[in-house]
């Protein structure tokens, strides 16, 4: 009779957290309304590295027209759909094909990364500091094929009016992570030295905001470490100079609510969160200075990460060294409990398609493991 009562009170119990739920969310850790991105003009890039120019700025245009006025390759995975700007050598047009606008299942594909000049823009870039002949924001690429697509990858190439060979090979796998490989040969008859940098640049801050719960905004790794101190208004205030992070290996983004674009350099870098004064932010980091001989050849490799921060690509990722990529989930004091009950609960989804039914059947498992003390 008593384990009748238990078991109708659980039920009772595993209702009330359905529909009470909403409401206490609300009340306590309510959904932020949704801010508008400063951006009166499109966004300096990589203008806050040293030594390289700042482009001049333009008026917003729609995304589609910005796409179609310049030359790309096309990028076309399972799970992204977009192109490579060959003017400038950015990944500037990223469309995560799995993830929808709103509930309706025709509804528009997720943008994550837009060309600067539009509504929202957000791109990732690289280049090289130390010489004066290096590539720059108008420098226009030639790529070696015109689609970019798992197991075939795509160099980009410009030989500077000093012998200088850049090139940038760009491969991607079938889900969100890009590798983006910088190789400088010295045609030239004297030694060079040049240092790479990678960029990612947005022209405002999320739609999202951080809570207690949850960090939105500039985020970093650096050896094992996340760092969910540093804000938008950290970076507005340390301006062009910039939010340094500590030297060591890692990785440094911009991190929404559900979306994630990270650059992992490889081996140990130096980086900050940039913000101009006409709005853009900026994750940058430089790699290590390197001199070139003649007829000698430098190469440098970066994993960019630009999708969707599901748990399961998260995981697969770091078991290929991107040191702690789910970090970029804010999983809080209780990370050690979350993670397996966060697991439990997202393969009870994967078995009922409900996820109230995958709720009240996690209710019941907890219920059962804890049986015996209750019991007793």
């Amino acid at each position: 009779m008593n384990d009748n009562k238990n078991m109708v009170l659980a039920i009772v119990l595993s209702v009330l957290v359905l529909i009470g739920w909403s409401f206490v969310a609300e009340k306590y850790f309510p959904t932020p309304k949704a801010q508008p991105r400063a951006e009166k003009s499109a966004p300096a890039t990589s203008s806050q590295i040293p030594g390289v120019a700042a482009p001049a700025a333009t008026a917003l245009r729609p995304r589609s027209q910005v796409l179609a006025s310049t030359p790309r390759v096309r990028i076309e995975t399972p799970a992204l759909r977009g192109s490579i700007n060959l003017k400038g050598a950015r990944i500037d047009d990223v469309v995560m094909m799995k993830h929808r606008r709103g509930e309706k299942t025709d509804s528009p594909p997720v943008p994550l990364l837009s060309p600067q000049g539009s509504q929202a823009s957000s791109f990732v870039g690289f280049g090289w500091n130390g010489i004066a002949a290096a590539p720059g924001p108008d420098t226009m690429w030639t790529a070696s094929a015109p689609v970019l697509s798992p197991g075939k990858p795509v160099t980009l190439s410009w030989t500077s009016p000093t012998g200088q060979l850049f090139q940038i090979n760009i491969a991607v796998d079938d889900l969100y992570l890009f590798t983006v490989t910088q190789k400088v040969t010295n045609q030239s008859a004297a030694p060079v030295t040049v240092r790479p940098y990678g960029f990612a640049s947005r022209a405002g801050r999320s739609m999202d905001v951080s809570s207690p719960t949850i960090h939105v905004g500039p985020m970093s790794v650096i050896d094992g470490k996340a760092d969910y101190d540093v804000d938008w208004k950290t970076v507005r205030e340390a301006g062009t100079n910039g939010k340094s992070i500590q030297p060591g290996t890692g990785w440094i983004g911009f991190t929404d609510k559900y979306w994630l674009t990270a650059l992992a350099p490889q081996g140990q870098m130096s980086g900050a969160f940039r913000n101009s004064p006409n709005g853009p932010y900026q994750a940058d980091f430089s790699g290590p200075q390197e001199s070139i001989a003649p007829g000698q050849s430098a190469s440098f490799q970066t994993r960019v990460f630009a999708g969707a921060k599901e748990k399961a690509a998260l995981d697969r990722y770091e078991t290929l060294g991107l040191t702690k990529l789910s970090k970029s989930i804010d999983w809080g004091w209780f990370e050690w409990f979350m993670r397996p009950i966060f697991d439990l609960l997202r393969w009870l989804f994967a078995v009922t398609g409900n996820f109230g039914v995958a709720i009240i059947c996690l209710t019941f498992i907890v219920r059962l493991i804890m049986f015996p003390i209750a019991q007793k």
